[in-house]
């Protein structure tokens, strides 16, 4: 986050601990969400939960923390629009990765849909796959489900648009692999406590 810091320094980040976005959850939903959000057992699929709950209720950035920021945002962000990347393994794929998410204003439409499935999940507390429920799965399916109206406003960049402003990280550099949120749940560890 300090590289981000550095090269965008009109930019100011935040760092939420699971208890300061459980707190938000509660004002901006309801304690049925926020008690739903705090049953998560793993800390990635509550990642994936609060970063959109976040931007949709504030707009602004999201950048997956273990990713490093090169340069300016404002070189490669398509303003105005909802902005989404593709990693290179993405760019044959109609999937997106949830790690980058530039809203210009909150309460964007495809952000609501996504949350609409999340929040779903959270009152549950059913999910079977972290990718495809609550991570970069369900990108791609609520953009294939999503009205011309909102694709239009949505701007999905592969990239060649931005390969030299960002270097993408991974949790595994910070917790052991076996640790992972996809080797706990191929080992069978439930996804709610």
């Amino acid at each position: 986050m300090k590289t981000c810091e550095t090269n965008n320094p009109s930019l100011k980040y935040k760092f939420i601990d699971s208890g300061g976005a459980a707190k938000r959850l509660n004002r901006w939903y309801g304690s049925d969400i926020a008690n739903g959000f705090l049953a998560i057992r793993m800390e990635a699929m509550r990642s994936d939960v609060f970063r959109v709950a976040w931007v949709l209720q504030k707009g602004g950035f999201y950048v997956d923390a273990a990713s490093e920021v090169l340069g300016p945002l404002s070189k490669w962000v398509t303003q105005g629009k909802l902005t989404l990347i593709k990693k290179p393994h993405m760019v044959k794929s109609e999937s997106v990765w949830n790690g980058f998410i530039y809203a210009p204003t909150p309460s964007h439409p495809f952000l609501q849909e996504l949350w609409s499935h999340q929040q779903r999940i959270l009152l549950t507390r059913q999910c079977e796959q972290i990718w495809k429920e609550t991570g970069p799965g369900l990108f791609r399916d609520v953009l294939k489900n999503s009205a011309p109206s909102i694709i239009s406003s949505i701007s999905i960049l592969t990239t060649e648009k931005f390969d030299k402003f960002i270097r993408f990280g991974s949790s595994s550099a910070f917790i052991d692999t076996s640790q992972h949120w996809s080797k706990r749940q191929a080992r069978g560890e439930s996804l709610f406590y």
